[in-house]
């Protein structure tokens, strides 16, 4: 079963074949924990700053289980597509910014960005979400703008209509 979604077919089944496929992912051994959403996955561990290093080591040596885990399961592993992100207080963030805390995936080093989209969420370092509200309200007034041009030939239901599910 299929349907089409702006001129691509999905099968309706595939998300569900997906978990199904990779539910004993959660079984390699590693030292972090995994969380999924569909097909994005993410693995996070809490540390002490004073271990950075070896956390780093820990979170290197969870992705090779990974990677190897998916290439058994003839999945692949992007590290283009991979993101860091440390969450701390601005102090230990501060603390770290000298610090050279990367991990590495299929030979590419991975280093940790300032924000992350997520799910349609811009995650910060601190987690202020600033990043994430300047984007929507940016969004919000694009789409404002655009429907200004063509407010003079809406009645006001079909113009409140289009404001609320463009904007709100």
């Amino acid at each position: 079963m299929y349907y089409n979604s702006r001129g691509t077919s999905r099968s309706i089944l595939g998300p569900a074949l997906f978990n199904i496929y990779i539910n004993d992912l959660p079984n390699v051994r590693k030292e972090s924990s995994l969380e999924f959403y569909v097909d994005d996955s993410k693995i996070y561990l809490a540390f002490p700053i004073q271990d950075i290093e070896t956390t780093a080591f820990k979170l290197t040596r969870d992705m090779e289980r990974i990677t190897a885990w998916c290439c058994i399961n003839s999945l692949l592993v992007n590290p283009k597509k991979t993101k860091l992100l440390l969450l701390g207080t601005s102090q230990m963030l501060k603390k770290l910014s000298g610090t050279d805390f990367h991990i590495t995936v299929l030979g590419e080093k991975i280093i940790p960005l300032q924000t992350v989209k997520d799910l349609g969420m811009t995650l910060d370092s601190s987690l202020t979400y600033e990043k994430h509200i300047v984007d929507i309200v940016s969004k919000c007034i694009t789409e404002l703008c655009q429907i200004n041009r063509v407010k003079h030939i809406l009645d006001k239901h079909t113009l409140s209509l289009i404001i609320n599910a463009l904007v709100f």
